[in-house]
């Protein structure tokens, strides 16, 4: 590969050290989740120059930094490479804040220093999990040093790529893969889809000089291009919002693969329960005139809706009587429409809403530990 021109060299030495002194000033990058390091300056212009060559990374992109900490990259990509746009995504609380500092600060001193001829749009930094990211777009490239991320937070993310309809490229960050197809590790291991990888580059830790390896992937199947025209953001979420997106990943012996689970618009409640036991639920009866929680026992003992009861394995000499007295039974044939109303069934649970009487009664009934079927727990509700 060939060497950075002389100026870009002196330049990128310029901003990290400039970077560095306002993060010694905040008292370092460090917060209270996750790792924190960052790569040094000529590492990571290597890096963006290998997705300028490869990738597509141009004036028009917009570079998207998962675990984003103070927002280095993101910075270094705005100024060296004159991107269109830099986002980044961040669990920890305390480096969101000082990030905000840090980027105020970093663009007013390379402004006012002549690094930089204008002013520049900063970083936006959101201060969330990436499993509760919704969506990466409109962003065209993305960057992460995940070493000592979980397994669910690549997963999370490997999940966003695939279904996102811009991105077309990610670099990640973490130590040698030996031994294994990087490529296989991307698609089955965290979902990421059909990738290809186009280079993989040696870079140090600035301070520590502890060695990682960085591996650029492109996405197989470029995402589309949406034509601009009237109505066609209403057009697309309309689509987005009625079609389910689907990642095709073939399953693997691994616990990881267990993770990759086709997603779809909708991915909660029984549905994904389902779909991560591999079970088939059947829709429990409600039965007319008696309702969904207490009707369905009208239903036959081994029908669908109610599940058999355990025979007592007491000893022989205090048996334990599952039958209610006969003014129990009373009081539950009159409470039965109240319970019909307040009840509700979605597949196979049911979420019965209890009125104050019969929380108090649960409450009651659980300190007393009183039992019922051999069991510590209430016969109304458990």
């Amino acid at each position: 590969m060939t060497e950075e021109p002389t100026s870009q060299a002196k330049q990128v030495r310029a901003m990290y050290s400039i970077m560095t002194g306002i993060e010694n000033n905040l008292g370092g990058g460090e917060g209270v989740e996750g790792l924190y390091g960052s790569i040094t300056g000529m590492h990571m212009q290597r890096m963006l120059a290998i997705m300028r060559e490869h990738c597509g990374l141009d004036a028009s992109s917009h570079l998207v930094d998962i675990g984003a900490g103070l927002g280095r990259p993101l910075i270094h990509a705005l100024v060296t490479e004159g991107i269109r746009g830099a986002t980044g995504i961040e669990l920890d609380f305390i480096k969101c804040m000082k990030a905000d500092a840090f980027l105020r600060q970093t663009a007013n001193t390379m402004l006012i220093r002549g690094l930089t001829q204008e002013a520049i749009d900063l970083p936006v930094i959101t201060c969330k999990p990436v499993e509760k990211v919704h969506s990466l777009d409109p962003a065209t490239h993305a960057y992460s040093f995940w070493e000592g991320v979980p397994v669910d937070a690549r997963v999370a993310f490997g999940r966003l790529f695939a279904k996102s309809r811009t991105l077309r490229s990610v670099t990640v960050v973490q130590r040698n893969m030996q031994r294994e197809n990087p490529e296989e590790v991307m698609e089955h291991g965290y979902c990421f889809g059909p990738v290809n990888l186009v280079e993989t580059l040696s870079v140090s830790m600035s301070g520590s000089n502890r060695h990682f390896t960085a591996y650029v992937f492109n996405k197989t199947q470029p995402p589309a291009v949406v034509p601009r025209r009237r109505g066609a953001r209403a057009a697309l979420a309309a689509t987005a919002a009625a079609e389910e997106v689907l990642v095709a990943t073939p399953p693997l012996s691994s616990d990881n693969a267990k993770l990759c689970i086709e997603t779809s618009n909708d991915d909660h409640g029984v549905d994904a329960v389902s779909k991560k036991l591999d079970l088939t639920v059947v829709a429990s009866p409600v039965v007319a005139g008696g309702g969904g929680g207490m009707g369905s026992r009208n239903a036959s003992k081994k029908g669908p809706g109610r599940l058999p009861r355990k025979k007592n394995v007491g000893p022989a000499s205090a048996p334990m009587s599952t039958r209610p007295s006969p003014r129990k039974q009373q009081q539950r044939q009159q409470q039965r429409p109240l319970l019909a109303a307040l009840t509700s069934t979605r597949g196979a649970v049911r979420v019965t809403r209890h009125s104050q009487q019969q929380q108090q009664k649960h409450q009651k009934m659980v300190a007393n530990r009183s039992t019922w079927n051999g069991k510590k727990r209430c016969y109304h509700c458990c």
